[in-house]
């Protein structure tokens, strides 16, 4: 296994018994077995862990969004589910996100923001080459991406009720809402 690897691995065996901001940089390279140079040659701070994760996690979970039919399906994507089914369990007495990374939310949030909205472009550009969009993938991604955060965020507090596979029923939904209408001549 290599370091970075045994890098993410300890991060998220650290994560486990631990929050994420009680977890340090000494922590991380006493958990993994690596120097602190060979950390650092891979991330440049814990928070480069975690939008690394992020961005691994976009990529799975939007991997079944690869053409028009895709994106227009009436049932959402299994990976939509699992990322719904995944907080099920925690909803209602959840601490915002930000408030459990400490200091690094607001530069986590952003960050990962981006790759999200990042990976939603790609993959609307790979679905629809050459489309003449009404509206831009680049807007259409970021109107995407604060629809999955904010339904994602408001269910996992109790603010909003139904299964893991109603929320992502609903959320695809609203996706296929706006991509559809993008599509329309202006």
């Amino acid at each position: 296994m290599n370091s970075q690897t045994r890098i993410l691995r300890a991060f998220t065996q650290l994560l486990r018994d631990r929050e994420y901001r009680q977890i340090t940089i000494a922590d991380l390279i006493d958990t993994a077995q690596v120097s602190r140079s060979t950390f650092y040659r891979h991330f440049s701070a814990k928070l480069g862990i975690l939008t690394f994760l992020h961005q691994r996690r976009f990529a799975t979970l939007l991997c079944e969004l690869n053409s028009p039919e895709d994106w227009q399906r009436p049932e959402p994507p299994a990976s939509l589910v699992a990322m719904f089914a995944r907080f099920e369990g925690q909803r209602a007495m959840h601490r915002s996100f930000s408030d459990t990374l400490g200091a690094d939310g607001e530069p986590a949030l952003k960050q990962i923001e981006q790759a999200l909205i990042r990976h939603l472009s790609e993959r609307l550009e790979l679905a629809f080459p050459g489309q003449a969009w009404a509206v831009p993938p680049r807007a259409i991604a970021l109107s995407l991406a604060g629809l999955y955060q904010t339904h994602l965020s408001h269910w996992r507090q109790g603010q909003a009720c139904g299964s893991a596979e109603a929320m992502a029923a609903l959320v695809h939904r609203h996706s296929r809402a706006l991509v559809w209408d993008a599509l329309q001549p202006a």
